[in-house]
C-alpha cells in the first residue's frame, strides 16, 4: 500500500462479499458483524441491519447477539463475546472484531494525514474562470463601396450590439475566449485610398455613452470564478 492508497480490510476469516464497506456499516458494533459472519452469514443489508439493532438497543459494545424472547434462561437480553461458551469461535470472533476496529483506526489515521500533507501533484487544483478587461485600441480594414459598407463589414449588427460589444472571438487555445468592446457609432477614418473621402471622416456620436455590459461568470465553477468588471477605456489623446 502507498501512501495515496487508504488501508485495506483484511479479515482473518469470511469472504469479500461478507465485508464490510465501511466501518460506518457496524454501527458502532464491530463483535456483532463478527459473531454473524461466523455463523455464515454474507448479506451485508441483514448484518448491518442486525449491527443497527444492537445500536438502537444500547447493546454492550462487544455483544455479539440477543437472545430469542422465549429463551428459558434470559429472554431478550444481548450476549457478550465473553458469553460465548466455544472457545474457538469465541477467538475467531474476536479475531474478526479486532480487525474491524483496527481498520477503522487505521482509515482515520489515513485521512488524518491526507490532510496534513501539502499535495504532490496527485490531485488536480480546482480550476476558475477569470474574465479580465484590457485597455486596447482596436483598429481594422475592409475593402467595400463605401465607408458606411465597411463599417457594417466592421462592426456587423448581427454581431453586436449598440455599442459594439462582439460576443466572442475564437482562439486556438483551448479554455481561452477574447472578448472586443467598442462604439460601432464612432470610427475614426485614418487613411483610404476613396477618392471620394480625402480628409478623415468621423461620425458622430450617440447623445448617450451606452453602458458597456458588465462581465458574467459562467462554466460549472458555481458562480466562484473571479469576475472583473469591465471599464470602457478612455479615447486616447491626440
Amino acid at each position: 500500500m502507498t501512501d495515496s492508497e487508504a488501508p485495506r480490510l483484511k479479515t482473518p476469516t469470511g469472504g469479500a462479499e461478507s465485508e464490510p464497506e465501511r466501518p460506518e456499516q457496524w454501527h458502532g458494533h464491530p463483535y456483532v458483524w463478527a459473531w454473524i459472519v461466523s455463523l455464515g452469514a454474507t448479506s451485508r443489508t441483514y448484518i448491518e441491519r442486525e449491527c443497527m439493532a444492537a445500536k438502537e438497543e444500547s447493546a454492550p459494545p462487544d455483544a455479539v447477539y440477543k437472545t430469542r424472547d422465549n429463551d428459558p434462561s434470559m429472554p431478550s437480553e444481548w450476549v457478550t463475546v465473553d458469553m460465548v461458551a466455544n472457545t474457538e469461535h469465541r477467538t475467531r470472533v474476536r479475531a474478526y472484531a479486532q480487525a474491524l476496529v483496527d481498520w477503522d483506526k487505521a482509515r482515520k489515521a489515513h485521512r488524518k494525514q491526507r490532510k496534513a500533507q501539502p499535495s504532490q501533484g496527485a490531485e488536480e487544483p480546482e480550476q476558475y474562470e477569470y474574465y479580465v478587461a484590457f485597455a486596447a485600441r482596436i483598429s481594422g480594414k475592409a475593402t467595400a463601396a463605401s465607408y458606411e459598407e465597411a463599417m457594417r463589414q466592421l462592426a456587423p449588427p448581427e454581431h453586436t450590439a449598440d455599442s459594439g460589444y462582439v460576443a466572442g472571438l475564437g482562439t486556438d487555445r483551448a479554455g481561452v475566449a477574447w472578448f472586443l468592446n467598442f462604439d460601432s457609432l464612432k470610427g475614426r477614418l485614418v487613411s483610404t485610398n476613396d477618392p471620394r473621402m480625402q480628409q478623415p471622416h468621423v461620425l458622430p456620436a450617440p447623445a448617450v455613452e451606452p453602458a458597456v455590459p458588465a462581465a458574467t461568470s459562467v462554466g460549472s465553477n458555481g458562480g466562484r470564478g473571479v469576475v472583473l468588471q469591465r471599464v470602457k477605456p478612455s479615447e486616447p489623446q491626440q
